[in-house]
């Protein structure tokens, strides 16, 4: 059953044509991949929860629930594959502004000891500063 334009807008506070374009345009899909997007989403929910935005948090956790089926029903890539991905990507976000004000106004301590988590294994970060983490 295929819903028309005015019922995935209902559900999905836009239509399945322009969540797609918007999912694969952004930065999370593109640096950190299908889950990652889905997760930034339902953080999106909270907030509009907090916030008295219910209809929106509902569609919201519908666009959310779309990615994971759309997106994450493959296989993953090996971890190796992916925390490469992760580490170009914190390359790139920690260079944008926008997230450098994010880091400032969030526990900066608690996302570096996460990074160094996920890379500890394979020594990746192992000769990198906190400040070039940051």
């Amino acid at each position: 059953m295929t819903m028309d334009n005015a019922q995935q807008t209902r559900v999905y506070g836009c239509t399945l044509d322009d969540l797609k374009q918007s999912i694969e345009s952004s930065l999370d899909f593109k640096f950190m991949g299908a889950y990652a997007c889905a997760i930034s989403m339902m953080s999106d929910a909270q907030e509009e929860i907090e916030h008295g935005m219910r209809e929106r948090a509902r569609q919201t956790i519908n666009r959310a629930k779309w990615v994971i089926r759309t997106y994450c029903a493959t296989p993953q890539p090996p971890a190796q594959h992916v925390q490469l991905q992760v580490l170009d990507a914190l390359k790139v976000f920690t260079r944008s502004t926008r997230i450098r004000e994010w880091l400032r106004l969030n526990d900066q301590m608690a996302l570096r000891q996460a990074v160094r988590a996920v890379f500890a294994a394979d020594g990746t970060l192992a000769d990198l500063s906190d400040d070039a983490l940051l």
